[in-house]
């Protein structure tokens, strides 16, 4: 009988089931670009929680000035930052990548990608935005030499792009996290699929015969013809 190799995965193990409905796709990549804003929001409220403010002294009725020129606190404050966007961009590309990508392939993963930068620029928007108000309207109205607290400012210190480095953070890990569990996924499929075929039996030789049936290869006998005619026998006296 002839043998047959049983077929290996293809490369990409769950991803080989990316060809699902397009509105199961759609739906899930919206969910991870929602869920990708979300979490930026929440990323600019924890930020505000643990970085540093500036302390300002009011020196008149709207101006003020840092009471510490050396403070160190604006660059504790862009690397609270950083440190938020790292987490929320390994944390959005993980479950990003469990949800959509592992199944449906580059279209959950340019979710991720948008969602990451709608996060970022959510996250310096909301974490600035924290206690803004109440420095203004105490800036406006304090005495000389009351004290205030600056609210957050992404590369206050710094040009503009300083800021989008840092903001950068966001994209670049949610897609390193995605693409490298898709990297590992395909990669093991295909050491599986290799694995697979080294081990699958091989099947004896065949060939067809006059009535196109298959016949196994089977060794001669020396003592015996072609035709199983038997050779002479012992001589009588």
């Amino acid at each position: 009988m002839e043998s047959q190799l049983p077929s290996p995965p293809r490369p990409g193990g769950d991803a080989a089931a990316g060809q699902g409905s397009g509105l199961a796709i759609g739906l899930i990549s919206i969910g991870i670009l929602i869920g990708g804003l979300l979490l930026g929001a929440a990323g600019g409220v924890v930020w505000s929680a643990i970085a540093p403010r500036v302390a300002f002294a009011v020196i008149s009725a709207g101006s003020a000035n840092v009471v510490n020129p050396e403070t160190t606190g604006f660059i504790a404050g862009d690397l609270g930052y950083c440190l938020v966007a790292a987490v929320g961009g390994l944390t959005m590309g993980l479950v990003g990548y469990l949800a959509g990508v592992r199944r449906h392939g580059p279209v959950p993963m340019l979710a991720i990608l948008a969602g990451a930068c709608g996060a970022a620029y959510i996250e310096r928007r909301v974490g600035q935005a924290v206690g803004l108000n109440q420095f203004n309207r105490l800036l406006a109205t304090g005495h000389p030499g009351t004290i205030l607290s600056a609210p957050l400012v992404l590369g206050a210190q710094g040009p503009n792009a300083q800021a989008l480095w840092a903001m950068a953070f966001w994209p670049m890990l949610a897609c390193l996290m995605a693409g490298g569990l898709t990297l590992r996924t395909l990669v093991r499929d295909r050491r599986l699929a290799a694995a697979m075929a080294s081990a699958a039996p091989v099947g004896p030789a065949t060939w067809p015969d006059s009535t196109g049936r298959h016949e196994q290869a089977a060794g001669t006998d020396g003592a015996a013809g072609s035709d199983g005619a038997a050779g002479p026998g012992p001589g009588v006296g």
